[in-house]
């Protein structure tokens, strides 16, 4: 289970650095914008999934290794409680950011926006990613 949730990781924070590079790449045109939104669609599919393999095999660690269930997810009276806690709030906020850029990347909007958003976005998956790395039960 612990590989599925790192390769769901690596697919998700892969995808969203090749698209923070694009961003980069995207200057002021309407052209790279369009290029950025079409590129930004066409890594939906495999975001989500990744983003699924995540959800359901970070809840089944999380159940697995924490006594109380689900109930103590929260509870932030343990180190790995309050580390599982960050991970999920975290992974909300990425979650509402990742729907805000989808919903964004299909209307007309600034390159700019759109670059600032997929870079906070990259930037916290990042530091999920190194939450999880340094997790030490």
């Amino acid at each position: 289970m612990v590989m599925i949730h790192v390769l769901g990781s690596g697919l998700w924070l892969g995808g969203l650095f090749l698209l923070a590079f694009l961003a980069l790449r995207a200057g002021v045109t309407e052209e790279s914008a369009a290029a950025l939104r079409k590129a930004v669609r066409a890594f939906r599919a495999p975001g989500l999934t990744a983003i699924a393999l995540q959800l359901v095999s970070g809840m089944h660690l999380a159940a697995r290794y924490m006594k109380g269930g689900a109930n103590h997810w929260f509870a932030f009276d343990t180190k790995l409680s309050a580390h599982v806690s960050l991970k999920i709030y975290l992974l909300l906020l990425s979650i509402a950011l990742a729907l805000f850029l989808g919903f964004w990347s299909s209307r007309p909007v600034s390159s700019g926006r759109l670059r600032g958003t997929t870079w906070i976005l990259a930037l916290l998956s990042l530091l999920l990613v190194v939450l999880g790395v340094n997790l030490r039960f």
